[in-house]
């Protein structure tokens, strides 16, 4: 009997467990709607860019002028395009955008978006190496993205080399409504529960019902 009891357990945890990963696995980690991405060394009618910069978000375009592309092109084997302001305008609202890239000569490197600024942890010509995908989540959403680093110069070079750049676009309700932040966890919240729920009322009904059948055999 304790053999079925374990195995109606195990059986309802598993159950529990598979209906969470469903749940989770399932959901979308960005809100409905499409992207679109970017990539160096192409030319867009709605891309200006620039590759130096004191820092702040300040145009220097006493070297290479405004670019309409994303950045200063970098041929193998870094193949990125490098800025110091970079600016896109979309005709629909962009509420998340990731960056796919690496800073130049090592920190402190930071890259700002839309009044967001996150430090740079690799970089591609100094230690650390590598790429890594930066995030900014913008509230509220908007269809001008801009991008600037800290200090770029040859002689000061902290700027920033893009692989690329994907925006997530807001696609808001059907009829009035606004912008809310998405909160994964109250959405999921009570799916969670449920998955909980599942193996403690099965053990607790198993556990009943093994209790009231060993009473009856003790009253024989």
């Amino acid at each position: 009997m304790r053999f079925k009891v374990h195995k109606l357990v195990v059986i309802s945890m598993v159950l529990a467990f598979l209906l969470s990963s469903i749940i989770m696995f399932g959901s979308k980690s960005v809100a409905a709607g499409d992207y679109v991405v970017y990539h160096p060394n192409i030319p867009y009618p709605n891309v200006r860019s620039c590759v130096y910069t004191p820092g702040g978000g300040v145009w220097d375009l006493s070297v290479y002028g405004e670019l309409n592309t994303i950045g200063l092109w970098h041929p193998p084997p870094y193949e990125h395009g490098q800025i110091g302001v970079l600016e896109i305008t979309e005709t629909r609202q962009v509420w998340r955008v990731e960056v796919n890239g690496s800073g130049c000569a090592g920190p402190p490197v930071t890259l700002t978006c839309n009044g967001i600024s996150k430090d740079v942890s690799v970089f591609h010509d100094a230690l650390p190496y590598g790429y890594e995908v930066i995030t900014y989540d913008i509230s509220p959403p908007t269809d001008v993205i801009t991008l600037y680093t800290t200090v770029h110069y040859p002689d000061n070079n902290h700027g920033f080399g893009i692989k690329w750049i994907k925006l997530y676009y807001y696609t808001p309700p059907a009829v009035g409504g606004k912008w809310v932040p998405i909160n994964k966890f109250a959405i999921l919240a009570p799916w969670i529960g449920i998955a909980l729920v599942i193996p403690l009322t099965a053990t607790t009904l198993v556990l009943l019902h093994h209790r009231r059948k060993n009473g009856k055999v003790k009253c024989i």
